[in-house]
C-alpha cells in the first residue's frame, strides 16, 4: 500500500471565503451506468470513495478524498489531494492546484467526471 507522508504546501493561491455554487456533473463509470445531476455546493466539492465525500465514486487507484472542487471567479478551482492523482482535460494533476474555466474533463482513477458549473441567471 502507497501512503503519502507529508502533503507539500498548496497555499500558493490566497485563500479566499468559500461560495455557494452550482454544479453540474456527469460520471461515466467504465462498466457501469452514466449518472448525472446538478448540485448546490456550499463551499468545497469533494470527490473520492468515501463515504462523507460529496460525490462518491468507486474504483480503482481513487483515494477516499481524491479531489476539492471550488468556485473561482466565473470558473472552478480543482486541488487533487490524492495519492494517485487525476487528470485535467488530458493533463496530470498531482498535489497541486489548477483553475479551469466553467467545465472541465477528469480522469479519476478509472471513472470519468464532468463538471460544469452553472452560473446565475443559467
Amino acid at each position: 500500500m502507497t501512503t503519502c507522508l507529508a502533503q507539500p504546501n498548496l497555499s500558493l493561491l490566497a485563500e479566499r471565503e468559500p461560495q455557494r455554487f452550482r454544479l453540474q456533473y456527469l460520471v461515466e463509470h467504465f462498466e457501469g451506468p452514466i449518472l448525472g445531476q446538478t448540485l448546490n455546493v456550499d463551499s468545497d466539492l469533494v470527490i473520492g470513495r468515501d463515504a462523507e465525500a460529496d460525490l462518491r465514486v468507486q474504483g480503482r487507484l481513487i483515494s477516499r478524498r481524491h479531489l476539492l472542487v471550488r468556485a473561482v471567479d466565473s470558473g472552478l478551482e480543482l486541488q487533487d489531494i490524492s495519492v494517485h492523482g487525476t487528470l485535467v482535460d488530458g493533463v496530470p494533476l498531482q498535489l497541486a492546484r489548477r483553475r479551469v474555466g466553467r467545465e472541465c474533463n477528469l480522469l479519476v482513477g478509472c471513472v470519468r467526471v464532468w463538471l460544469r458549473r452553472v452560473l446565475p441567471g443559467e
